[in-house]
């Protein structure tokens, strides 16, 4: 537990310092669509800015495992972390919390107050009503985090597989697995609960489990 403890706050450390350009990025981003709702005289509801937000922390929780631990399959800088004198166990552990829960949770949580300050700001200019007033908005908040979190997972195998161009290439594995399963499996076409709790829950769980084993074979040639 001290060996995790330990990698997790330097993993925590080293994360941050290496995602913030991103995170920044999305920031003014966000920043950038209040300006011009504001601007334009127009003003975006509640809804529509949980929707933006539920997307813009979407897209940077997929960019959060090859920026915090690209190096980890590396020929050059693998090495160090391959010679960690932790298990394999501890570290995939401390890659998960960090890269699935600590550094997605946070952004996700940032641009809430981002949202509500600029909100707060406008005086119901550019942006109108607080996020957190609608409707179920708790329990929305923590339902659309647990779908970052589950919908991140192929993210993390691709890290761990993929060398170069990680994200990309990952999303084009992600593209031709939807267009096998929907075009040629049609599984949009299946009825029932059934489908649905495999690909939004086991399929992920599926893939955090080829992730560890993944790891644990991990070349450095």
């Amino acid at each position: 537990m001290r060996q995790f403890a330990r990698l997790l706050r330097w993993e925590i450390r080293c994360g941050t310092v290496k995602i913030w350009p991103a995170a920044a990025i999305f920031s003014v981003l966000y920043a950038a669509y209040w300006v011009i709702m504001l601007l334009t005289g127009t003003a975006a509801g509640a809804e529509d800015r949980i929707a933006v937000l539920y997307i813009g922390a979407q897209f940077f929780a997929f960019c959060v495992p090859a920026a915090a631990y690209g190096h980890i399959n590396s020929p050059s800088d693998g090495i160090g972390y391959a010679i960690l004198p932790v298990g394999n166990p501890v570290k995939f552990a401390s890659m998960m919390t960090v890269s699935v829960i600590i550094i997605p949770f946070c952004f996700y949580t940032w641009l809430y107050a981002m949202d509500s300050a600029l909100a707060f700001a406008g005086e119901g200019n550019g942006f109108s009503g607080m996020i957190w007033a609608a409707d179920n908005a708790f329990c929305g908040f923590w339902s659309d985090f647990g779908k970052i979190c589950l919908y991140q997972s192929v993210f993390i195998l691709g890290n761990i597989i993929f060398r170069k161009h990680k994200v990309t290439f990952t999303i084009l594995a992600m593209l031709l697995l939807h267009g096998l399963c929907i075009g040629v499996l049609h599984i949009d076409e299946i009825k029932g609960i059934i489908p649905v709790l495999l690909y939004s829950y086991v399929l992920p769980v599926l893939i955090w489990a080829l992730s560890y084993q993944c790891l644990k074979r991990v070349q450095y040639r």
